[in-house]
């Protein structure tokens, strides 16, 4: 069949079958791929911006705009006792969704995603017992953090993108345990380096690949203590012309020299992807962890029996989920936390058995949020669901109108990027940039030199030399690039983290032949990072260790 978004053509697999069947939901009329841009678009990656509670009025930093299509609340009030939820009576003259939408539009939803226990950290999404952090999203446990994303038990660190127990680092990509390494990618267990890709256990390394349990490496040679201070010194690691010469090498020996490993798994059995750790039987799964039988899963964890998740923790028996937790048997929901039997729901707490709701809490047999017995919530669902197939809807994700933000403020255009004119075509829309009055200095007047940095950079707007977009340099960041002799930035955070991304973001499996043992496999570099030496996981242990 033609997929009904991108009409390439997709066939419906035994194992997915197999899922449809158990959840008795109609086939799907898009791909894989289309369904989970689909899903991410509901997932807020974009600007934060100063608004309004329309609760209380107080001044809040969300990632949902003032202009927002339903009321935003701080999150505290939301789950507070001063409003209830709106509800609709049922059309039945009128297109479901149409009338879900519609509640959508008029329910309050909470300003940003996190807990209580977070400290002085307004400018952050996804943020849970997080403390004086900046500029960061999907975060736990983290302190003194800046212009990260997906970065677990961390302290003092800037830059950083899906990294765990990582203190006092910057610049680092998929990496593990690490204490002041810089400039980093897919290292772990080390101490004291810079320039490092693919290393383990090391310490005082300088642009190195593929090592395991050295100090005093430069280039992959090992040298005396003092050798190794020598050459260092002599490096210019501390000025930006100079740190971007030194990127370009480690990319060059990345192409020419690295052995890079086909797919990234750990402790996992039966499973087809990358960025796995934990996982049994779990197929076209990317960054997942510890879960079992799932299919279609980008970025989740602890799940069981689920299909197409994106952002999912603690579920099971779910299907076309994102951004929740622990979710028991639940579909088409966004949002959603220790929900069970839940379907086409959007923002609900501690609810079962709901069925096209939003904003709920606490809550059992609803429909547009309006309670029912037991009995005529099963019969009302059921003819709902009939209805629904029948207007072509039931069996699919909300549609791209009703995201939150824009396409261009979410995930979405990280990983399917598309322009205005495409995303229209589909149904989605398009926030367009605010006016910005000050659009800041040009890059190219800040120092080359971390030791003409000062004071007075604090709260400096810079125009992003890459995009033209502008951003303000606040004091905790000039104080860990004076501390850590590092020079300013020319580019903005968003973008920062964008590059870094780069490096470990595709999700499409590429064929090829591992040149040492002949066996057919499939690696997940996109060709344009123009790696040369891939190996399959057997050859690659075989040839590091």
């Amino acid at each position: 069949m033609n997929c009904q978004t991108c009409q390439k053509e997709f066939n419906i697999t035994k194992r997915e079958q197999g899922f449809l069947d158990r959840f008795k939901v109609p086939d799907p009329t898009d791909c894989p791929d289309c369904r989970n841009m689909k899903r991410l678009a509901f997932w807020n990656y974009g600007d934060f911006f100063s608004r309004k509670c329309d609760l209380t009025g107080e001044t809040i930093i969300s990632t949902i705009p003032e202009d927002a299509r339903f009321p935003v609340y701080r999150r505290d009030a939301w789950f507070g006792d001063a409003w209830e939820a709106p509800e609709q009576e049922i059309d039945r003259d009128r297109p479901f969704i149409d009338q879900l939408l519609e509640l959508q539009d008029k329910t309050p939803h909470f300003h940003m995603l996190g807990d209580e226990k977070n400290v002085n950290c307004d400018f952050c999404d996804d943020v849970y017992a997080c403390k004086d952090c900046y500029y960061s999203r999907s975060m736990v446990e983290d302190e003194n953090c800046h212009y990260s994303y997906r970065f677990l038990y961390c302290k003092d660190s800037i830059d950083v993108t899906y990294c765990y127990n990582c203190d006092r680092c910057y610049d680092l990509t998929f990496c593990f345990k690490n204490y002041n390494i810089f400039h980093s990618l897919n290292t772990r267990d080390s101490v004291d380096g810079k320039f490092l890709y693919d290393c383990r256990g090391c310490k005082n390394c300088f642009m190195c690949w593929n090592l395991r349990n050295k100090e005093y490496c430069v280039r992959n040679q090992e040298f005396s203590e003092d050798e190794y201070k020598k050459i260092i010194s002599q490096e210019k690691i501390n000025t930006f012309f100079g740190i971007e010469k030194l990127k370009e090498e480690l990319k060059k020996h990345l192409q020419k020299d690295a052995i890079h490993r086909a797919f990234y798994q750990e402790k996992c059995e039966d499973s087809i992807g990358s960025y796995l750790t934990g996982c049994k039987s779990c197929h076209n799964n990317f960054f997942n962890e510890n879960s079992e039988n799932c299919l279609n899963v980008f970025r989740s964890a602890e799940n069981k029996d689920c299909c197409d998740l994106n952002g999912l923790y603690k579920g099971e028996l779910c299907y076309e989920i994102i951004q929740s937790t622990e979710c028991y048997a639940c579909k088409f929901c966004t949002n959603c936390l220790l929900t069970q039997n839940c379907d086409c729901c959007d923002m609900c707490h501690d609810c079962k058995d709901c069925f096209g709701c939003v904003g709920l809490r606490k809550k059992q047999y609803c429909i547009l949020n309006k309670q029912y017995d037991e009995k005529e919530y099963f019969e009302l669902k059921d003819k709902l669901i009939e209805k629904m197939k029948g207007e072509g809807d039931y069996g699919k994700f909300w549609p791209l109108r009703s995201t939150y933000v824009g396409y261009n403020n979410s995930f979405a255009n990280i990983y399917h990027p598309k322009i205005k004119e495409e995303v229209e075509a589909i149904g989605g829309f398009w926030d367009e940039p605010k006016e910005v009055k000050d659009m800041g200095v040009d890059s190219n007047t800040l120092p080359d030199s971390a030791q003409e940095i000062d004071d007075s950079f604090i709260g400096k707007v810079v125009k992003c030399e890459k995009t033209s977009k502008p951003f303000k340099l606040v004091k905790q960041e000039i104080d860990f690039y004076k501390e850590n002799n590092l020079p300013i930035p020319h580019v903005h955070p968003d973008r920062r983290n964008m590059d870094r991304f780069s490096q470990i973001m595709n999700i499409k499996p590429q064929p090829f032949k591992c040149p040492q043992c002949g066996t057919d496999s499939v690696h997940y570099y996109q060709p344009e990072l123009g790696y040369e030496k891939i190996l399959c996981p057997d050859c690659y242990k075989k040839e590091i260790y």
